[in-house]
């Protein structure tokens, strides 16, 4: 229900999402990117696996853990 909502809103987009992030999960996001050497495609998809996993967490914002599992189902 919560990312029918999304959709329909837009809210796929990039800069929502980057919004979203907690300030460390933004600073581990910036270190992923670079040790991993991301395609901006990569790059936006993690953090739609991760705004997907804060969702199912009942949280509002991304945070660093929920980051940290999307970057471990990544591989």
């Amino acid at each position: 229900e919560i990312q029918r909502k999304r959709r329909q809103k837009g809210m796929w987009d990039i800069q929502p999402l980057l919004r979203s992030l907690t300030p460390t999960a933004r600073q581990y996001l910036g270190q992923v990117y670079d040790q991993q050497g991301m395609t901006a495609r990569g790059y936006s998809k993690l953090l739609r696996i991760a705004r997907t996993i804060a969702d199912l967490g009942g949280e509002e914002v991304i945070t660093a853990e929920a980051l940290a599992e999307a970057v471990h189902y990544r591989g």
